[in-house]
């Protein structure tokens, strides 16, 4: 995907099936935080050692990639994404933190960040993934 069309958008972004946009608009907006979730967490894959954190962020940013991709469709034609994000894929997710959960007994109470580069990491990737306004925080 290149980085500019060279066509200058005056304000404005296609989605996926033709359609333009304000950049402002909630679509743009919201996969716009989606792809900064996914380049920290992409940072923190690339800075683990962890074979299976590694593996774990990995297939976590193919499932934003895919719940962007739903985001940017203007239309019906879903023929246009790559993927879908199914129940069992949530699943995954809620049972991957549950175990996380469990194994990491974290200490009640508040978490001063910084403890080390890639926990650092990750704790930005969860502040933007908790984020307010288009994402509805």
């Amino acid at each position: 995907m290149p980085i500019s069309t060279k066509k200058g958008d005056k304000g404005f972004t296609g989605l996926l099936g033709g359609r333009r946009v304000p950049k402002y608009h909630l679509k743009p907006e919201t996969y716009g935080t989606l792809d900064e979730l996914n380049s920290f967490l992409g940072m923190a894959r690339a800075t683990s050692k962890d074979q299976k954190v590694r593996k774990i962020l990995f297939h976590i940013q193919n499932h934003l990639f895919i719940i962007g991709s739903e985001l940017a469709l203007s239309g019906g034609d879903r023929n246009l994404l790559k993927g879908d994000i199914t129940q069992r894929e949530v699943d995954w997710l809620s049972r991957l933190s549950i175990d996380l959960e469990t194994s990491l007994k974290p200490e009640p109470g508040f978490i001063i960040y910084g403890e080390t580069q890639i926990s650092s990491i990750l704790d930005v990737a969860r502040a933007v993934s908790r984020r307010g306004g288009a994402t509805g925080g």
